[in-house]
């Protein structure tokens, strides 16, 4: 739909936008396939130093304009979010060329009712990502010495639930870039082109 907005419109509607940024947000979350389910997760260290490393994304609630993702609460991205939860989130459509930067901020569920019942959604396969014997980025000697322990169970698993508070989106045309962005303030949204 971002295609069929009126170039030529002085004032074009963001309505469309907004509903087609929506919707393929929730549909990047669904499908494995979809190019903005790998973001990029930039963070701030608690010593000031920006961190952006690649996470999945898991769900999209349209309603609470809330993302989620899934972390080892280990990881040095946990202690990121509890000293600075602001966060941006970086995807870009390589098919659409399109560039979609999320700001929000960042709760973090870490043995708590909703880590629980999503923990209990994870596949086997899915779980040994939380159950390494040694916390993520830790050093080793040799690839395969990290192993697991099965004792730990969910007791890692993080979700980390970014609520969004603004969506900057760019389009890359050869017939013109276009820039938008859309900001939202409890329940309302209130929106603007911007100069790409």
């Amino acid at each position: 739909m971002t295609d069929q907005i009126d170039r030529f419109d002085k004032t074009p509607s963001l309505m469309p936008l907004r509903r087609d940024l929506l919707r393929r947000l929730a549909h990047a979350a669904d499908e494995a396939g979809s190019p903005l389910r790998l973001t990029s997760f930039a963070s701030v260290s608690p010593n000031g130093t920006p961190q952006v490393r690649t996470l999945v994304l898991r769900h999209f609630d349209p309603e609470t304009m809330t993302l989620r993702f899934f972390t080892d609460a280990r990881s040095p991205k946990v202690a990121d979010l509890e000293t600075h939860p602001e966060v941006q989130v970086l995807m870009w459509d390589p098919d659409h060329k399109e560039q979609i930067r999320i700001t929000g901020t960042a709760e973090l569920h870490i043995g708590d009712e909703l880590a629980d019942q999503l923990w209990s959604t994870v596949p086997e396969y899915g779980r040994g990502d939380y159950l390494t014997r040694l916390p993520p980025g830790s050093p080793l000697n040799d690839p395969e010495e990290h192993g697991q322990d099965e004792t730990f169970g969910g007791r890692n698993f993080t979700v980390i639930c970014v609520k969004v508070s603004c969506i900057d989106w760019l389009k890359l045309s050869a017939q013109g870039h276009r820039r938008a962005q859309l900001r939202w303030v409890g329940d309302e949204v209130a929106g603007e082109w911007r100069t790409p």
